[in-house]
């Protein structure tokens, strides 16, 4: 299908706006960061995609606040919008400094669409990334030339700003260069990695396959679930001396780590017992899997939560230690595993 929309910015409609011809194929992050691109936004900040002001498609790496009327935009393309004309969405960028887009749907065809986004007339510049919103926007044509010397230093975007400048060509050309980064980074791909048990190396090992944009949260604790960990301690995931940061694994996906063949990572659960888990990706493999994190290959039972460590472990295995009944360590089974990682999920 293809769509027409009147995109404008909120608290100065007639300044600077876009006339946009988009595919319903789209996904929603591309169509959210198009439009911030034609609006001389950069795409450094959260957003979210608010349709007909009843319901939110959040962005990358923002949280669900309000399930009932929320949900990530991951995956999903604007067919899922069914849009008719006269629909609005407002696209919300820069939560600290509040820019507000206002898409009103102006024509919906059954043409296909020789480009997914292109922009087909408008006004204005757009935006300045970090000028702290539209109020200060307006400002910018009365500025003294002491303000604006003081913004040419202090905000990189604002040197040359002509809020009156609109160029269609270059804009496209903008967005047409975006893209192509954004497919880059943004391409369906899965990783085959190794996960060993340190000091077992040999003994307790796990071959996984997961998909790119699956969250580091959500990565660290299926391994644990594949070694047999309940999730009942802490964890942390290391780059070689470095442990990523704790709001990064919350809110990033696999992608943030830009990861390649032969890179290495290490995933340290229960600072009492100390397990770490080695990671190695071995593979980097084209399209999504048929399950986001699946073991393909495994040996060996996995860990036993507060037996104690490695040391402790090896005393059970080899029934030193009869404290914790019998574990035999060459105990996997496959599909009792992925179906411990699929209830988790």
């Amino acid at each position: 299908m293809e769509i027409i929309a009147k995109v404008s910015l909120k608290g100065m409609k007639k300044q600077i706006n876009r006339t946009i011809k988009f595919s319903d194929k789209l996904s929603m992050q591309q169509f959210c960061e198009d439009i911030i691109v034609s609006m001389n936004g950069e795409c450094k900040h959260l957003y979210q995609l608010i349709y007909n002001d009843e319901y939110g498609y959040l962005g990358p790496d923002c949280k669900v606040q309000e399930p009932a009327i929320e949900e990530m935009m991951e995956r999903k393309t604007l067919e899922c919008l069914n849009l008719k004309v006269n629909d609005k969405l407002l696209l919300d960028y820069d939560f600290r400094n509040e820019w507000e887009f206002d898409i009103e749907i102006i024509s919906v065809t059954d043409t296909q669409c020789i480009k997914d986004f292109e922009v087909i007339s408008g006004h204005g510049c757009g935006i300045i990334e970090d000028i702290w919103g539209v109020r200060e926007l307006k400002d910018v044509p009365e500025m003294t030339e002491q303000m604006k010397n003081f913004f040419a230093r202090t905000i990189p975007g604002y040197n040359g700003y002509d809020i009156k400048n609109f160029d269609k060509d270059k804009i496209n050309l903008k967005i047409d260069e975006y893209l192509l980064k954004y497919k880059q980074k943004n391409k369906h791909r899965r990783y085959e990695m190794n996960v060993s048990l340190e000091c077992f190396k040999k003994e307790i090992q796990r071959k996984i396959v997961v998909d790119c944009d699956v969250k580091l949260d959500t990565f660290c604790r299926l391994i644990i679930y594949s070694m047999r960990g309940d999730m009942s301690h802490g964890y942390g995931l290391k780059i070689g001396k470095e442990y990523v940061d704790e709001d990064d694994i919350e809110c990033r996906d696999l992608n943030f780590l830009d990861l390649k063949v032969n890179k290495r990572l290490k995933l340290i659960y229960d600072w009492g017992d100390d397990w770490v888990f080695e990671i190695s990706v071995r593979k980097i493999l084209d399209g999504y899997g048929d399950k986001r994190f699946k073991v393909i290959k495994g040996k060996g039972y996995g860990i036993i939560d507060d037996c104690g460590g490695v040391y402790e472990l090896a005393k059970i295995f080899d029934g030193k230690n009869k404290e914790w009944g019998k574990y035999d360590i060459n105990d996997f089974d496959l599909d009792e595993i992925n179906k411990i990682i699929d209830l988790q999920f």
